[in-house]
């Protein structure tokens, strides 16, 4: 059968900057009509061009359209009865309401899934959240930078041992929330095949921030544990993964040509043979090891 996975589903947008419209994109390329909700300004994210030096013209605003590609627009002001009288038509052919306001302004707006279930049962209720939507901060507003890298501590974990924090790119933590808010509506509607009524799903930055710096801190403490005892160092391990050497960057010396040099010293590791063809390497020689010992390696290694 010739049909996208999606076909079929209808999904209101009602999001802005890029984790929402993040997801409801990839939903759009699978194949489900998305219906983006703006304000009369529109989205702040068409205006932000600038920001990351993207080219903005009439007929293109590449920063924008990565976010927003196969979807339909329409602008409400969802403050007034008509702006709310037509978000409720809009749902009633819908399957998913994906969101990133917080739950305050989506209470004021009558479109809290608290609000929302009683009218729609089917509904799939998604929303991205900073901090979450129970606890102290779940009123709060947050970005990648703030919530993912920042509260997590991943920011520190990032640099090599020594360094200070790593302001990355933004935007990988909004797009790695929106990939799991993905999984997380197709899970729903899958559900729903089942039992026939909608539910609740939300992803929040903070927890999935720390789902990658939960790894890297469990990496570099191991580390620490190794080299120093039992007890706790107050160390930076940057990349120096205990379980696997050689697992950070070395200092190489730079030799003309490309990976199909036949020898480059890699410190005291020696590459004897690159394998273009096999993506193999051949090496051999010493790294220093987690206990302050060596690790030989002689074996052909993947590139």
């Amino acid at each position: 059968i010739n049909m996208k996975p999606l076909e079929g589903i209808k999904v209101v947008e009602l999001s802005t900057m890029l984790a929402g419209p993040m997801c409801a994109r990839v939903l759009a390329e699978w194949g489900a009509d998305v219906i983006k909700v703006e304000t009369l300004n529109g989205d702040a994210w068409r205006k932000q061009a600038g920001t990351t030096l993207s080219p903005c013209t009439p007929d293109a605003n590449p920063n924008f359209d990565m976010q927003n590609l196969n979807k339909r627009f329409v602008s409400l002001n969802l403050r007034t009865e008509g702006g709310q009288e037509a978000m409720m038509k809009l749902l009633e052919g819908a399957d998913v309401l994906l969101t990133n306001f917080r739950e305050q302004a989506l209470e004021g707006m009558g479109l809290s899934y608290e609000q929302l279930k009683g009218r729609f049962p089917r509904l799939i209720h998604a929303a991205v959240l900073g901090y979450g939507s129970e606890g102290p901060d779940k009123d709060r507003p947050g970005y990648d930078y703030t919530t993912f890298f920042s509260r997590t501590g991943l920011m520190a974990d990032l640099p090599p041992a020594g360094g200070g924090p790593l302001v990355p790119i933004g935007g990988i933590g909004d797009h790695s929330v929106a990939v799991a808010l993905v999984g997380g509506i197709c899970a729903a509607l899958y559900r729903r095949t089942v039992t026939d009524t909608g539910d609740k799903v939300d992803v929040c930055g903070t927890s999935k921030g720390k789902g990658y710096a939960g790894g890297i801190k469990r990496w570099n403490l191991h580390r620490l544990k190794e080299t120093h005892g039992s007890g706790p160092v107050a160390r930076h391990a940057g990349s120096n993964g205990a379980c696997s050497d050689p697992s950070r960057v070395f200092k190489g010396k730079h030799l003309p040509g490309h990976l199909g040099a036949e020898k480059v010293t890699v410190q005291n590791l020696t590459v004897v043979k690159v394998d273009v063809e096999n993506n193999l390497i051949a090496v051999k020689g010493a790294v220093p090891g987690p206990n302050g010992g060596t690790v030989v390696i002689r074996d052909s290694v993947k590139a």
